[in-house]
């Protein structure tokens, strides 16, 4: 009889170095164990849980690991003859390849009130993440997950510079930067009278000119006259005219930039004029003997603010009538004119009007009854360049040219 003997080795675990989680961005790492695998045990690989894949670890003391998705790898050592024989490891790998998301929003980058600004993220294993605001090289850290109100400054133009910073466990980074202006300065401007900059109250002794500057070339003015208190909604030389002594007048520039921001001035003047005003008149009446009587009354403002007339004169001139040229032939009649002949009517029709040789306006009238009505209305022409003369002659036909020296040779 054989006695069997059997020799059972016992069963050794090698000895994981991975004793917690670690988070990675790389997608691959090692697996290392403190001495080499004597024992055949193979490395089961499972991704959030599921079995992914195996790695033989006989005769190993490190396998490398494949990251192929993202997820939380665990890892189970099971020897190779006695499956039933199993150990998890301890530690952990989580890995991802997905970068974060960091975004600035504020309510407006261009502004003249408080701007309001937020971090929109996505950092679902946030490590480390801030806000910096910087404002003249001054910077002031904020939590990512604040709201930063960026205050505008009184009479101050200024530029915020923010940055956001975010990095996750898995060793992504992420950061975004904006400028915001937020412009609480108002446009300046200036009144020049007479090319002279006005600063204080000033006299006015005859109506200046007037020129308004700006230092910002997208701005708009407004301007208001004020007559002794009075709004006048009138341009200035109109408000100017109605001005008589120690009346004073102000002047309101109200200047907007593209933001609304407003600039608010009032100028004052007294008018202490040196002399009297002069008020010029003019006008004319046609008379019935050829004559045109133009009158030119000049008034002025006396001490007591009273309008009076100081000179009136009148002017006679004499005006010529336009001539018609009147000629009988038998029984043609020849009209002719050295202005310009408006119509002719021949027993209340109008007949064309022709031009004779040097231009001037002709009619020849053959009279068939042995009463006919002649109406002829001319008025004064303006007098003609003789190139002007030139040309409108030769705009006579050639038939208009024969018919004339027809005329001339029957003396019709």
């Amino acid at each position: 009889m054989y006695l069997l003997s059997l020799k059972i080795l016992p069963i050794e675990y090698p000895e994981c170095l991975l004793n917690s989680v670690v988070y990675t961005k790389e997608n691959h790492s090692n697996l290392k164990f403190e001495s080499v695998c004597k024992q055949a045990f193979n490395l089961n690989v499972y991704c959030d849980g599921i079995y992914y894949y195996s790695l033989d670890l006989e005769d190993k003391n490190q396998v490398l690991i494949d990251h192929s998705k993202n997820g939380k790898y665990t890892f189970e050592l099971e020897h190779k003859e006695y499956p039933q024989f199993k150990k998890s490891i301890d530690g952990s790998i989580e890995y991802s390849n997905t970068l974060p998301i960091v975004t600035l929003t504020p309510s407006s980058k261009l502004s003249n009130e408080d701007v309001i600004v937020k971090a929109i993220r996505n950092v679902p294993k946030l490590e480390i993440g801030y806000i910096d605001v910087d404002l003249n090289g001054i910077k002031t850290r904020y939590a990512l997950n604040e709201t930063i109100r960026l205050p505008a400054i009184h009479n101050q133009d200024v530029i915020y510079c923010v940055s956001a910073y975010a990095k996750d466990l898995y060793g992504h980074e992420v950061s975004d930067q904006i400028y915001v202006q937020i412009d609480k300065k108002a446009p300046s401007s200036q009144l020049f009278m007479n090319n002279e900059r006005v600063v204080d109250r000033m006299n006015l002794k005859k109506q200046p000119s007037l020129e308004y500057k700006y230092d910002d070339a997208n701005a708009y003015m407004r301007v208001e006259y004020y007559l002794n208190d009075t709004f006048m909604d009138m341009d200035f030389e109109k408000v100017f005219n109605r001005m008589v002594k120690d009346d004073v007048l102000k002047i309101v520039t109200y200047t907007n930039d593209v933001l609304m921001n407003l600039e608010k001035k009032e100028y004052e003047f007294v008018f202490s004029p040196d002399k009297e005003i002069e008020m010029v008149s003019k006008s004319e009446q046609v008379l019935e003997k050829d004559e045109v009587v133009e009158f030119e009354r000049v008034w002025v403002v006396n001490e007591d603010n009273e309008v009076v007339l100081k000179k009136n004169t009148k002017h006679i001139q004499k005006v010529s009538k336009p001539k018609i040229h009147y000629t009988r032939k038998k029984n043609k009649v020849q009209i002719w004119s050295e202005d310009k002949i408006e119509y002719v009517l021949v027993n209340g029709k109008r007949v064309q009007i022709e031009k004779d040789v040097v231009g001037h306006d002709f009619v020849e009238i053959s009279l068939k009854k042995k009463k006919t009505s002649i109406e002829v209305k001319t008025k004064h022409r303006k007098v003609l360049k003789k190139e002007e003369i030139k040309r409108s002659a030769v705009r006579i036909t050639s038939i208009q040219k024969i018919r004339m020296w027809l005329k001339q040779i029957f003396k019709l």
